[in-house]
């Protein structure tokens, strides 16, 4: 279940980025909406303009490595039908650090 909520907000979170990107049109709805938060934010402390894409892109990038534990994990308890509870430590570890 966490894998696929990794995945879901991973993919909102991409689909942000390519709206800031205009690659996809704003009017698109699979969205995280966390750009605009970032730019509200940093904009307080008279920030330079790129550090919203920036965090954004750190925020996805960690988001990303957090689902190949858990991907790793899932597969490799498919492959050898019993849970390898070392890797599912690490899934669930990576997952906190979010």
């Amino acid at each position: 279940m966490a894998l696929l909520w990794l995945i879901l907000v991973s993919l909102t979170n991409v689909c942000e980025g390519l709206k800031v990107l205009q690659q996809i049109p704003w009017i698109w709805k699979f969205a995280s909406y966390n750009f605009q938060s970032f730019v509200r934010t940093t904009n307080e402390y008279a920030a330079p303009a790129c550090i919203p894409k920036i965090l954004s892109s750190c925020i996805l990038l960690w988001q990303l490595m957090t689902v190949f534990p858990f991907g790793w994990a899932a597969f490799s308890s498919l492959t050898q039908w019993s849970l390898d509870w070392g890797l599912v430590d690490l899934a669930f570890a990576a997952g906190l650090t979010l």
